[in-house]
């Protein structure tokens, strides 16, 4: 018997996982899982989890040791799936029989296949270890077979995403679903370029008209009450002193700027005559008599007359704050009437920054600031602004220990401090927005805030009072909101600089934990001395905008940041409540028309979109608080409100795109319903709508309201009529299941493998910085860079091809 066995080699023995050395083979060469390795615990290396991983209830991840990558354990399982399963496909079409079909729907959990089988399902590996389907740890790893998609181009699969439910799978994250959603919105930009906005050519645009007297104290209602009032760059009784009643006149609305309008002092007995908006009309009505109401022949002779050098620098403050105005209720006007204002202010820019007022100036400035913070110009925002600061700190405004400071009138030193920190706020809200390096820093800062007074209070002739800030308040004014903005906008630069910019804890808290508690404390008390209805506000501001800063900073302590790419169960719903609340306040703005930074609210709709679906997403407690409804309807909203902005911020476009795709993908993953059925309402306003504002915008609009005895509000300013939008139905605009879902699904299993290991946790400790993850860490970078890129290219660059300050 043994000589036989010696002259006939032995037949090839299998090793199985029973084998008595198979441990041994594998216990050297797998590796030690992650977590295992960072705890500094023995590791048991069994497939697909190590033990500890198992109780712990965590994917089991190892080291790559040629690239490094992070790997799930189980994958190795599923790649001798796939071997295992390809050499039975090979062999079913050697044999002639099997199909392909069966195979993957055989793979895929929730299937018919998967059902019927899952009683004595079995799996052996090339190695022949037997492994029973049952367990869970298991199913994760027989889940991976649902990725699986035919090498062979002529035996191409696609799985309906109705049979598909991969969401549980440790390999499906987040990031993932991010990637694939930005995959196909640029497929969809290369495909169908006309979509992208910012490709469409500039409308030639001309200067606008001067507009009826109601119609300017109209809006420069708007500006004082919405504008002015959060950044008070322009003080009201100057303003209509020197700027206003030149043109116009008295001031005749009953419309109110403030809590104090009073008329009787400051008022010039300026004769109608002697106005210039008097001899405008009438000069123009004589060029077109017996031409009637011709709409281009009215703008040429606008466009040509010569105007005296005295009404130049009233006529562009007038014109900016008119522009300006139309962009703080954008929505309620045509799309092209803040340009036309611009162009008109634009034409005595020149003489206007003749002055020797360097703080006039420098109001200048920050009107275009403003201006292009709202709508894109040419330089960007971020240029202009950084001119104000340069003069900021020309001008000593920030450090009011300095001699100069001392020398000035109250009056003037209420003017600076007002000035500065109309300029701090617009800094420190581009670059909390944008994660950019603010441009003067906060220990550099000596300057106390502006008196909580009205304007009609702080006079240009006093010589009593020496400074503001002594005389006691009379209870809140409009100044009374810009502080409020002012106290958020410090309360965010802490957050970004500890939380985005990684300065070290300052040495009163001993971790990071501590530091939330103390700037949550500080968040609360700010936002509960805030008024919580128009009424309280003393001049009509939307109060939604205190909710809109106080979620968005919630969402940005709690959020994934550089310092914490993973969150707990408790930040999770955290952050769910504040993201829900930022896309709320949107939508009661909207449905105000009152959304006036247009680029801020594509980026906050985006990231806060995008946060409450990665809330959802990866935390059972958040889904338990928000049903499979609730879900629909905020993220319907979000869609919606995106793809209605898109004409005011080209990166509407793609990011609601975007966003639509992802949400029903996390629907289907989550709550898994189908997909419901296509909607024909398009989104966009209709052809006849825009047709119609468009011939209001006509000139002989405009002259027809000049030869009216009472000036009523110009048709040619004529807001948007209802669009049907209710809060309550987002599913009259939009599909929320989008049609390309299928696509979705099969481009998400032909992604690479390796795209799809990226680890997350979601444990007690998960706020040390130890323990963050590369999920959270791209999450984070696609939240910033979707929407940011875009945006920057559009309104913060100096590229030339749009409208230009110039």
């Amino acid at each position: 018997m043994l000589d036989s066995e010696l002259q006939e080699p032995p037949a090839k023995v299998r090793r199985t996982a029973e084998s008595p050395d198979f441990s041994d083979k594998v216990s050297r060469t797998i590796a030690v899982c992650l977590r295992c390795r960072k705890k500094k615990t023995k590791c048991d290396r069994k497939l697909p989890q190590c033990l500890r991983c198992v109780k712990a209830q965590v994917p089991c991840i190892s080291i790559d040791p040629l690239t490094g990558a992070e790997t799930p354990r189980s994958y190795l399982l599923y790649l001798e799936q796939r071997v295992q399963s390809l050499e039975d496909e090979l062999a079913r079409r050697e044999n002639g029989v099997g199909s392909r079909v069966n195979m993957l729907a055989a793979a895929v959990p929730g299937t018919a296949a998967t059902t019927a089988a899952a009683g004595t399902a079995s799996y052996s590996s090339p190695g022949g270890a037997g492994v029973d389907v049952h367990s869970k740890s298991e199913s994760q790893a027989m889940g991976y077979s649902a990725l699986v998609k035919s090498d062979l181009a002529s035996d191409k699969v696609v799985v309906p995403a109705s049979e598909l439910y991969i969401g549980s799978l440790p390999g499906v994250t987040f990031a993932k679903l991010m990637m694939t959603a930005l995959k196909m919105k640029n497929l969809n930009l290369a495909v169908e370029p006309t979509r992208n906005m910012s490709t469409a050519a500039p409308p030639v645009v001309h200067s606008a008209m001067l507009p009826p007297k109601a119609t300017a104290e109209q809006f420069l209602h708007i500006y004082f009450t919405q504008s002015n009032s959060q950044l008070p760059i322009l003080h009201r009784e100057v303003f209509l002193r020197k700027y206003f009643e030149p043109i116009y006149g008295h001031w005749e609305s009953q419309l109110d700027l403030g809590a104090l309008v009073p008329r009787s002092r400051g008022h010039q007995d300026i004769p109608r005559e002697n106005t210039w908006f008097y001899n405008y009309k009438l000069y123009l009505m004589q060029m077109l008599n017996g031409h009637g109401h011709e709409s281009e022949l009215a703008q040429n002779i606008s466009d040509s007359m010569e105007v005296p050098l005295q009404y130049h620098k009233p006529l562009f403050f007038l014109n900016i704050v008119f522009a300006l105005a139309s962009l703080a209720n954008h929505l309620q006007y045509v799309s092209t009437i803040s340009e036309l204002f611009k162009t008109s202010a634009f034409k005595y820019l020149e003489h206007a920054e003749l002055g020797d007022d360097p703080l006039e100036n420098l109001e200048i400035t920050l009107l275009m600031a403003l201006y292009s913070l709202m709508r894109p110009a040419v330089p960007g925002v971020w240029y202009v602004l950084g001119k104000a600061l340069r003069v900021c700190v020309d001008l000593g405004l920030h450090n009011e220990s300095t001699d100069k400071a001392d020398k000035t009138t109250a009056f003037v030193k209420e003017r600076r401090r007002r000035l500065f920190w109309c300029t701090y706020s617009l800094d420190r809200q581009v670059c909390f927005y944008l994660g950019r390096p603010v441009g003067i820093p906060e220990a550099s800062i000596k300057t106390p805030f502006p008196a909580e007074l009205d304007d009609s209070l702080i006079r240009e002739e006093e010589t009593v009072i020496s400074d503001y800030a002594t005389v006691p308040g009379r209870g809140r004014t409009s100044i009374t909101i810009a502080l409020m903005i002012f106290c958020i906008r410090q309360i965010q630069l802490e957050v970004q600089r500890t939380l985005y910019e990684n300065e070290e804890l300052p040495r009163r808290f001993k971790d990071i934990g501590e530091w939330r508690h103390y700037i949550h404390s500080k968040l609360e008390r700010w936002w509960s001395s805030t008024p919580k209805h128009s009424l309280d506000t003393a001049c009509g501001f939307n109060v939604e905008y205190f909710t809109l800063n106080y979620n968005h900073t919630r969402l940005m302590i709690d959020g994934l940041s550089p310092t914490c790419y993973s969150l707990t169960k408790d930040a999770y719903i955290r952050v769910s409540e504040a993201t829900r609340n930022v896309m709320g306040c949107y939508t009661q703005l909207y449905i105000k028309k009152a959304i006036n930074y247009t680029w801020a609210a594509v980026y906050n709709l985006f990231m806060a979109g995008t946060s409450f679906l990665f809330a959802v997403y990866h935390c059972d407690e958040v889904r338990a608080r928000h049903s499979e409804q609730d879900v629909k309807k905020i993220t319907g909203h979000c869609v919606v409100i995106l793809t209605l902005m898109r004409e005011s911020c080209s990166a509407a476009q793609a990011c609601a795109e975007m966003y639509h795709t992802l949400s029903g993908a996390v629907l289907k993953l989550r709550y898994g319903s189908a997909p419901g059925p296509e909607r024909s309402e398009p989104l966009e306003e209709s052809t006849s709508t825009s047709t119609t504002l468009e011939n209001r915008m006509k000139v002989g609009a405009i002259v027809h309201e000049y030869e009216q005895e009472e000036l009523a509000s110009a048709e040619w300013a004529a807001r948007w009529p209802d669009q049907g939008f209710s809060p309550e139905d987002p599913l009259s605009l939009v599909n929320l299941y989008p049609g390309n879902l299928d696509v979705f699904f099969e481009e998400l299993i032909n992604m690479s493998p390796s795209e799809a290991h990226t680890p997350r946790e979601n444990t007690a400790e998960a706020y040390d910085v130890g323990t963050n993850t590369r999920e959270g860490k791209k999450v984070l970078e696609l939240i910033q860079q979707v929407p940011g890129e875009p945006i920057w290219d559009q309104f913060f660059s100096s590229n030339e091809g749009r409208s230009s300050f110039s």
